[in-house]
């Protein structure tokens, strides 16, 4: 999988929290057990996928074919952990939230434009 790819799929599975986030579809049940196991059977791929985005532009830019500083990298790759388990429980207000969003996005748009661009 290519940089561009993992990119645009790492923002598809942003804007599917972002529904999860805003509609509430998933609440606690009075079960924290299994509440819990449904949240990580769900999030495991997310973060598996965060984590395999992650070592691809970080691969991309050791053959400078991406021009972007590692520590954006491992910042955006913090804040979408922080949104996947903001999605699921609604732990922040939503300013917060979009703030975590939108620094998401000025990352995911840069790296979509030099990849579109090489």
């Amino acid at each position: 999988m290519n940089s561009l790819t993992a990119t645009r799929q790492l923002n598809d599975e942003k804007n599917k929290l972002v529904v999860l986030y805003k509609t509430k579809q998933i609440e606690p049940s009075s079960d924290k057990h299994a509440f819990f196991y449904e949240v990580k059977e769900q999030t495991t791929p997310i973060f598996a996928a965060v984590d395999e985005w992650e070592k691809i532009i970080n691969e991309a830019i050791k053959d400078q074919s991406l021009k972007l500083h590692p520590s954006l990298v491992a910042q955006t790759k913090e804040n979408f952990e922080l949104i996947i388990m903001h999605s699921y429980y609604h732990d922040v207000d939503e300013k917060r939230y979009q703030e975590l969003i939108k620094s998401i996005d000025y990352v995911l748009d840069i790296i979509e434009q030099e990849m579109e661009a090489y």
